[in-house]
């Protein structure tokens, strides 16, 4: 946020895309790397915690399926402070208002309707993370020249090193 608040004030415009791809990178590579670790180790963790064994299996299946959406999630989260940068604190928030109502409304369908219970609140919120990501890179994408993400490959640096 402020690297990307930086190149704004000084008018880098190339520096500053560079800065939001590898924002939106940052997001997507920490976002898997949570995910690993948050499968792997939300049984050890549960049983740590003394979680009761009457809700243990659909706790673990909750947070087993919200893991997924952390990619989701932390792409949002970079791309809403790129945003918040640029001096927009509205749109992350409008963002996070329909996500949250669309997370509503699925919990509504998948529990109630469908009775998927403890799943079905778990893959409702997962998908309102992705709705909020593609949201997010959608609209940065229409964004000024400045902010275009993943148009261009990224840099060969095997050039660079020789």
């Amino acid at each position: 946020n402020v690297c990307v608040g930086n190149l704004i004030g000084e008018k880098r415009q190339n520096d500053e895309k560079k800065a939001i791809d590898t924002a939106a990178i940052l997001g997507i590579v920490s976002g898997i790397i949570v995910l690993i670790l948050g499968v792997a180790l939300t049984g050890p963790l549960l049983a740590v915690m003394d979680t009761p064994i009457e809700i243990f299996e659909a706790t673990k299946l909750y947070a087993i399926v919200y893991f997924l959406g952390s990619p989701a999630n932390l792409l949002y989260n970079f791309l809403a402070a790129v945003l918040r940068a640029r001096g927009d604190t509205g749109r992350p928030l409008y963002i996070l208002t329909a996500c949250g109502v669309l997370n509503v409304l699925l919990n509504v369908v998948f529990v109630a309707g469908l009775g998927l219970g403890v799943l079905g609140v778990a893959v409702a919120t997962v998908i309102s993370q992705y709705a909020s990501a593609i949201i997010i890179v959608t609209m940065i994408r229409r964004e000024s020249e400045a902010l275009v993400l993943f148009r261009e490959p990224l840099p060969d640096r095997t050039e660079e090193k020789q």
